[in-house]
């Protein structure tokens, strides 16, 4: 069994030409409810930034500073926590609803605006899953450089070196372990009885194997984004607005289907629907194919 990043590129951007409403559209709706909206809240909240910024302009030593923040902007501060905090658990929601929506493109079934807000149907397990990625993906990185770190320090290896090699390994680490559990969410959205624990077991047993396969298929859109950014940075230039990734509503629906259509390739014998997936899986099989809750 193999996977055909070429092919699955290719039906990547066919379900987006067929796919109604335009993912393009759809995806700017999403950055509305996600970017457009924290802007627009955080423009309304106190940015801590601004005196901080006075005030190393203005001479004052950073114990001066803090003090000045806790003293004044307290209630400011604990607002400004409790937001980022519930602003967070919604954009682990709205990231969910995006992965759904990628999803049923990539199986061409005409998924619409209404399919981004598919992570509040399973609330407490999409929660809980992303809870339990983010403590094992910690707890595997912490496992792997606390002992190297202690191991550098006998060894009597000069300060800069270490933290060099440190460095290095922390984020191989994090990559590897982040790639581990990278399906968490799919698995989850084609098995209505699967647990978060569940959902990541299968995750980790899907992506033996897999892991240089999806970092190439990641690799494969980089050009794109170099290109988003470089055209973003010369509109920047012409006229008197910020835009960073001119292309992002194109290429994050494409790099979504794409993702989609590696895990209906890799993942087809463990199925709960009965293995519709897999490599030979026609991605424009309509309703023939596992179908998301």
């Amino acid at each position: 069994m193999g996977f055909d990043r070429f092919a699955a590129k290719h039906a990547a951007r066919e379900s987006m030409r067929l796919n109604n409403p335009n993912p393009i559209l759809v995806t700017l709706v999403y950055f509305a409810l996600t970017t457009l909206l924290w802007a627009a809240i955080s423009y309304l909240l106190y940015d801590p930034t601004t005196d901080l910024v006075w005030c190393i302009r203005a001479g004052y030593e950073a114990e001066e500073i803090l003090d000045y923040i806790l003293q004044n902007h307290q209630r400011d501060l604990m607002l400004l926590a409790g937001v980022e905090f519930l602003y967070g658990l919604y954009t682990t929601y709205m990231s969910f609803g995006y992965t759904s929506y990628a999803l049923r493109m990539a199986r061409n079934e005409q998924p619409g605006i209404s399919h981004l807000f598919d992570g509040f149907a399973r609330p407490l397990r999409v929660l809980w899953a992303d809870i339990l990625v983010n403590l094992f993906t910690s707890l595997w990185t912490l496992l792997i450089v606390v002992p190297l770190s202690f191991l550098l320090a006998l060894g009597g290896l000069d300060m800069v070196n270490s933290v060099y090699i440190v460095s290095t390994v922390m984020l191989v680490t994090l990559v590897a372990v982040t790639y581990r559990y990278r399906l968490t969410s799919y698995f989850i959205l084609d098995d209505p009885d699967c647990t978060a624990r569940q959902a990541i077991c299968r995750s980790k047993q899907a992506m033996k194997g897999w892991k240089w396969s999806l970092f190439c298929l990641d690799l494969s859109f980089f050009g794109w984004m170099l290109l988003s950014v470089l055209l973003g940075a010369f509109i920047s230039f012409l006229l008197p607005v910020v835009i960073t990734d001119v292309l992002c509503f194109w290429v994050m629906p494409y790099r979504g289907a794409s993702e989609a259509n590696f895990y209906d390739a890799i993942t087809g014998p463990s199925q709960p629907s009965g293995g519709c997936a897999g490599p030979n899986y026609d991605y424009h099989s309509g309703s023939d194919g596992p179908q998301p809750f």
